[in-house]
């Protein structure tokens, strides 16, 4: 079954969160339960708070328990691409 234009638009505007993330779309099945695929994708596009936000709104609920360990994670990152930056420099 061919994927909704709804659901490949919302994926565009899913992908433009937080700076850019990676969406795979995981299946096809195009049939409708609630909450379904396509009403997720049909709220992001045409929410009266605007795409992004509601974007945004969907991921929280997604990943929303893990967001303290990835901030964690994010500024660890952060950290050790400094100290690599600054141990690059020559002295």
């Amino acid at each position: 079954m061919e994927i909704s234009t709804f659901i490949l638009s919302a994926v565009e505007v899913l992908k433009k969160c937080f700076g850019g993330i990676e969406i795979e779309i995981l299946d096809i099945e195009m049939i409708r339960r609630y909450p379904d695929k396509n009403q997720f994708a049909e709220d992001i596009l045409y929410s009266g708070i605007g795409s992004l936000k509601m974007a945004e709104s969907f991921m929280i609920d997604i990943i929303g328990d893990d967001l303290p360990l990835i901030i964690k994670n994010f500024e660890t990152l952060k950290r050790k691409l400094k100290l690599k930056k600054i141990n690059e420099l020559d002295i």
